[in-house]
């Protein structure tokens, strides 16, 4: 590993330049850096300790061809298409699945063990899954509340050893593009305050989603949307930002954690203040729900008043001793270290942001339709549809950073040498900056408010409202130092997700997956069947939707 000092005067150059430091960014390095070509990872963190692998819950679902259980691709497919409500973007959904078996492969070779028992891989079955299709990793001796670090160390070793070269605490903050695609980027380094413009052949955006633009959320820190506006400003287009998945199960207390959905598989239960069993009111398959309808029915109990300190029960004493010891080993443990015991304790839990089924909208090789920019993970969009399954985000890093990885290598390869741009993007007098934080948490607090699990045209309205005086205060806000350029641009792009999320979710009156519209509480697939782009017309963004065939 090699980590490169920046400065404000210097340019580096790279063939293939990886923006993200998770999952679907190490196996799109890895994978560019078997062409022999030079390949630069840039990450806001350190690289494999930051994005939302490491708080996940580290299974990957897949199909395996092994005949110990009635699955099938075709089975696979369905359950993800419905799901998804049918809008997934199909061609998509075909290359996971086909590909779902050989993640597990590949990243095996990388390094990453999984639970294994006498028959074989150790099979979950989450809400929304026809089968046990879930493929939980053994994450050993690391917490459970961290226990994705068993995917990301292990690239993290792999793409230290291949050579790939680091550029870490470093946001990139613009992507440089001529007539003939994108050429670099510019970034800034946060710990010596520096500028610096890199020179690229290929560019893979692998940076991840937005939840940290809502109050209650599951996600890590720097998991801020930046991709989606380093994508749109470039040219690209958006797709499905509407489709903001809630999970339904993460902890208020006493712990407060990600309560992992397959323990619902296996016998736990929800019940509210009155210790009832509540699901089945809401939907037909009660505590085996997904996630979209599991987060209305509890947001909707809580407000009838049957809530538990703004949330509902989680009850674990119905699953087998045995399945707590096995499946569940970690979660037990943890509990215990917590002073608690699954077979007596129930938790309170309630949906918090989750997941971004919305993204950069692209083809099955991971193109943008912005020459030489490619993208993958979740910072795409497309292939869930309304509603993703559990375990289909970490399948889905590993299936497309491969794709895209390999692509930007192909495309780096075509390009003989580096163009130069001219950029007067940033001037060293006129930097803008402030007291930024404040914006970020009113800004959080409104999307929670009005543009969380329950959406009306009011509450949209209401935070475009507020998303609009906030883009105009932060404006007025004025410099203090270089270092705080970052924390301003990264409040501005979330700024702007925020906007793109709100105005999709007013333009599409229905409700469809993960997206509810108590005014248009009904599924409308004669008008709504397909999904909305985004991109800029000049300084203002342009909304339409694209009906799907049916």
């Amino acid at each position: 590993m090699e980590i490169i000092e920046a400065y404000s005067d210097c340019c580096i150059k790279t063939d293939v330049l990886v923006v993200g430091g998770s999952t679907s960014a190490l196996i799109a390095a890895l994978e560019a850096k078997k062409n022999d070509l030079e390949v630069l990872l840039v990450t806001k963190g350190r690289v494999g300790l930051g994005g939302n692998t490491i708080v996940s819950g580290a299974g990957l679902a897949a199909f395996l061809p092994d005949g110990k259980t009635s699955d099938s691709f075709e089975q696979y497919r369905e359950d993800i298409l419905s799901s998804g409500k049918g809008i997934n973007q199909e061609d998509l959904v075909q290359v996971l699945v086909e590909n779902s078996t050989s993640a597990l492969e590949d990243l095996e070779g990388y390094g990453v063990t999984f639970l294994k028992n006498e028959r074989g891989y150790v099979r979950r079955t989450p809400p929304g899954h026809s089968c046990a299709r879930q493929i939980p990793t053994a994450f050993g001796t690391k917490n459970y509340h961290i226990r994705g670090l068993s995917i990301n160390l292990p690239l993290r070793l792999a793409a230290q050893r291949s050579g790939i070269k680091f550029f870490e605490k470093t946001s990139i903050v613009k992507l440089l593009h001529d007539s003939e695609g994108i050429c670099g980027a510019v970034g800034i380094e946060s710990a010596e305050e520096k500028l610096v413009r890199i020179k690229a052949k290929a560019v893979v955006l692998a940076t991840g989603g937005g939840g940290r633009i809502f109050e209650r959320t599951n996600n890590t820190a720097d998991v801020t949307g930046d991709g989606y506006t380093l994508a749109l400003t470039a040219g690209a287009k958006l797709v499905d930002m509407e489709l903001v998945q809630f999970y339904p199960t993460m902890g208020l207390k006493p712990l407060r954690i990600p309560i992992s959905s397959p323990l619902l598989g296996d016998g736990a239960v929800l019940r509210n203040r009155n210790y009832e069993r509540f699901l089945a009111r809401y939907d037909p398959a009660g505590d085996m729900a997904t996630r979209d309808s599991m987060s209305r029915a509890i947001f909707s109990e809580v407000k009838a008043g049957n809530g538990v300190d703004g949330g509902v029960y989680i009850d674990f004493r119905a699953i087998p001793a045995h399945v707590l010891a096995g499946k569940h080993q970690g979660f037990t443990e943890y509990m215990r270290r917590k002073g608690m015991s699954p077979d007596k304790d129930m938790v309170v839990i309630s949906p918090s942001t989750h997941f971004f089924m919305g993204g950069i909208k692209i083809d099955p090789c991971c193109r943008t339709g912005i020459e030489g920019l490619f993208a993958a993970g979740e910072v795409a969009g497309g292939l869930h549809g309304a509603n993703r399954l559990s375990g289909n985000a970490l399948t889905e890093t590993v299936v497309f950073g491969k794709i895209a990885g390999a692509m930007a290598a192909q495309k780096a390869r075509t390009i003989q040498t580096h163009r130069d741009v001219e950029d007067r993007w940033i001037s060293p007098d006129g930097y803008r900056c402030g007291q930024v934080r404040e914006i970020r948490t009113a800004l959080r607090r409104t999307m929670w408010q009005n543009v969380s699990v329950v959406r009306s045209q009011d509450s949209l309205e209401t935070a475009l409202a507020d998303i609009d005086a906030l883009k105009n205060e932060l404006e007025e806000t004025f410099v203090k130092k270089f270092g705080q350029l970052a924390e301003w641009i990264t409040v501005r792009s979330m700024l702007a997700v925020a906007e793109v999320v709100t105005r999709s979710a007013l333009m599409r009156t229905e409700s469809r997956g993960s997206h509810y519209r108590e005014d248009f509480p009904a599924t409308d697939n004669d008008n709504w069947f397909g999904k909305i782009e985004v991109c800029l017309r000049g300084a203002e963004l342009d909304l339409k939707f694209h009906a799907k065939d049916r």
